[in-house]
């Protein structure tokens, strides 16, 4: 593989003429970048860093947690909503239960 681009118009000619070659070299690329970059793993990756990028502009910061004291005296500390992943890839065995504020 040359990466001068020095045999451009050749490989450009090359598939011109091979249409089902180029056509096999083109689905394998989309099936490489699609199978490396669209796994739900990547795209909540992806998210997670924009909403971290995001959050850095930001000009306040959102608690995660409250802290309750119980009826019998316990101090707890309770999520603010939920978390990333559970919310994008939702478990259909598992309904999302938002928090209830109060």
């Amino acid at each position: 593989m040359h990466n001068d681009w020095s045999d451009l118009q050749a490989q450009i000619e090359f598939y011109r003429n091979h249409p089902a070659e180029a056509e096999r070299v083109a689905n394998n690329s989309a099936r490489t970048f699609r199978d490396a970059n669209l796994t739900p793993a990547a795209e909540a990756c992806y998210w997670r860093r924009m909403l971290r990028n995001w959050a850095e502009v930001q000009a306040f910061e959102p608690e995660a947690y409250v802290t309750q004291t119980r009826e019998d005296g316990k101090v707890v500390h309770r999520q603010r909503g939920l978390d990333w992943e559970v919310y994008a890839h939702p478990d259909p065995n598992y309904p999302i239960k938002l928090p209830v504020n109060g």
